[in-house]
């Protein structure tokens, strides 16, 4: 979890502005009646504030799954970038693990919106701490857990 290596109010910062990012594309794509989730029609108020919640999820637990990855090159000149890039790439299939129409354009826009939140983001999540940080499955774990249930009700569905 990230807030056994951050202090609670930068997670809680980067937590509502990605859901307030979120939002805001969400409304964007609902405007220009583009399809990157499920269409935003008929539903509750409920169900339109589920999905950047799940969002704020992904995006962050996918930093952590790029920390663990790149946690032998943790001292090299370029980390930084590729962990941005890595927890982008994992976040990004994440998201569309749980789309409902997966095309060339819906995965551009979510690289390209989540790759900007985690920019703005930087600042606040950065380890601010000087040592080497305890080795932690926990987000890769709920990153698979979260990745798996579109799975398996796609699955459960055609069954």
């Amino acid at each position: 979890m990230m807030t056994r290596s951050q202090p609670l109010q930068t997670v809680l910062f980067a937590a509502v502005f990605i859901y307030i990012v979120c939002s805001a594309l969400f409304l964007l794509i609902h405007i220009t009646r583009t399809r990157l989730t499920a269409p935003l029609s008929r539903h509750s108020m409920a169900e339109h504030l589920q999905t950047p919640l799940l969002w704020v999820l992904i995006v962050l637990n996918s930093r952590g799954v790029g920390k663990l990855i790149l946690r032998r090159w943790r001292q090299t000149e370029n980390y930084g970038f590729g962990l941005l890039g890595i927890s982008t790439a994992c976040a990004t299939f994440a998201v569309m693990l749980w789309s409902s129409a997966v095309t060339w354009k819906s995965i551009s826009i979510a690289a390209v919106a989540i790759a900007a939140m985690q920019l703005v983001c930087v600042p606040w999540l950065i380890e601010k701490r000087p040592t080497l940080p305890r080795l932690d499955y926990f987000p890769l774990v709920l990153w698979l857990a979260v990745g798996l249930i579109p799975l398996f009700s796609r699955f459960e569905a055609k069954l």
